[in-house]
């Protein structure tokens, strides 16, 4: 009987917590393909989300940052896959922990260890980013 439950909620593709349940994937591995996102970022076909861009304000920073952060990116660099359910529909993202050195407003060098989600949308043609912020 518990098996049988545990089976329909498998197809029936529920989201427990983050994680869809149903769709196989491996939980220490990213979603989409690194090299797509920085073929994308060099392409400047980037699209962010409203807190991503409030972020990337407040950083500082300048479209080519934001490249040069994507285009950093190493597998290495990878934290988790996310899930959610947005608007009835899973979205599936990726997270990344980079550390970013930039100067700051008196032209000193500072490291910025950064917290980015991302996905590949529009065909994967394009790069969304969620988030991209300081890590805590």
């Amino acid at each position: 009987m518990l098996a049988a439950h545990a089976a329909n909620k498998k197809l029936c593709g529920l989201l427990t917590g983050r994680r869809l349940i149903g769709v196989e994937h491996n939980p220490h591995k990213p979603f989409f393909d690194l090299n797509i996102v920085k073929e994308a970022a060099a392409r400047e076909d980037i699209i962010y989300e409203r807190k991503a861009r409030t972020d990337i304000v407040n950083l500082g920073y300048e479209l080519s940052d934001v490249i040069s952060c994507l285009q950093g990116l190493t597998p290495q660099h990878f934290d988790k896959p996310h899930t959610y359910i947005n608007r009835g529909h899973p979205q599936q993202m990726d997270a990344y922990v980079y550390t970013y050195t930039c100067l700051d407003k008196s032209q000193e060098e500072r490291q910025d260890q950064l917290y980015i989600k991302l996905s590949l949308v529009n065909g994967k043609l394009s790069v969304n980013l969620a988030s991209f912020h300081l890590s805590s």
